[in-house]
């Protein structure tokens, strides 16, 4: 039976779709991903031209099926290669594409190759067979067609708030810190340099960071949290996070952003993280913080 060859089709355009959704230019090379498609139809429309005879179709089917197979496994490992050089490139900048769900994806797709070769082996000819494979290839489809939609809207906009923040920021300390009456000068030290030089922006921020900003050792400063803040190191740093999300929400000029992109500029590393911390220091939802 004649056929288009589909799964030729698809790994090609996933390969095109990633290098675009990473901002990559597509060149000429990247076109001949194609070429095993025109291949397989050469090869379709040839023996359905000349008879060779069923059993000849069968074991060259059979064949050609374990080459589409091997097509697809090695179009699986140049995304994961393309991504990993992604990732090395943009490590250092503070805004990035997510790409760890695009990785999942991958090895959710991976995980279907053993049903399909068992299949080519075992019933290649029944197509009743090829029902779940197919299944799972739509819905893989229609998951990273609808994760990407979301994540390049709360990266487009994460930029478009980066350029809208003021440069300079009040230096006042945020409200929900209690601290001692008495003047404590290397913890305000601590505090001042945090909220100038923005360090709570940083997502992948730690003790040890801060600490030698501030050129005092992690243990002191530790000990200083402990003491005059009543809180710990990561809340301390998520109080500042939450102040600056807080002031991009009340802003109006960012009202068309959505609250998981001002969540992410603010410094968290996550989503949920955001929420959580939110809702844990305001007793409210960002979403219904910027409503009130």
């Amino acid at each position: 039976m004649f056929r288009l060859k589909f799964e030729l089709l698809m790994v090609p355009f996933f390969y095109l779709f990633l290098k675009k959704y990473l901002q990559v230019q597509i060149n000429n090379t990247d076109k001949l991903l194609f070429l095993p498609f025109f291949l397989g139809m050469t090869y379709n429309i040839t023996v359905h031209s000349f008879f060779f005879g069923e059993s000849i179709i069968d074991v060259s089917n059979f064949y050609v099926e374990l080459l589409v197979i091997f097509f697809n496994v090695f179009v699986i490992l140049l995304s994961l290669k393309r991504i990993s050089i992604y990732q090395n490139k943009e490590k250092s900048k503070s805004i990035v594409l997510p790409t760890n769900w695009i990785v999942q994806s991958l090895y959710g797709g991976a995980l279907l190759i053993p049903l399909w070769i068992y299949i080519t082996v075992y019933h290649q000819n029944i197509w009743r067979f090829y029902y779940p494979l197919w299944i799972g290839i739509s819905t893989l489809i229609y998951f990273i067609g609808y994760k990407s939609v979301l994540e390049l809207n709360t990266y487009n906009d994460r930029e478009m708030i980066k350029n809208k923040k003021i440069a300079v920021r009040s230096k006042e300390l945020p409200t929900n810190i209690s601290y001692v009456s008495k003047p404590q000068r290397t913890f305000d030290k601590v505090i001042l340099n945090i909220i100038e030089q923005k360090l709570y922006l940083n997502p992948n921020l730690t003790l040890e960071n801060v600490a030698q900003a501030c050129n005092i050792s992690s243990g002191y400063l530790s000990q200083l949290i402990s003491e005059y803040s009543e809180q710990s190191f990561n809340g301390l740093i998520n109080s500042f996070r939450i102040d600056e999300a807080k002031e991009m929400l009340r802003n109006p000029d960012f009202n068309k952003y959505t609250a998981a992109a001002i969540g992410l500029e603010a410094g968290f590393n996550s989503k949920s993280t955001f929420f959580a911390a939110f809702k844990k220091h305001t007793g409210t939802s960002p979403n219904s913080y910027k409503s009130s």
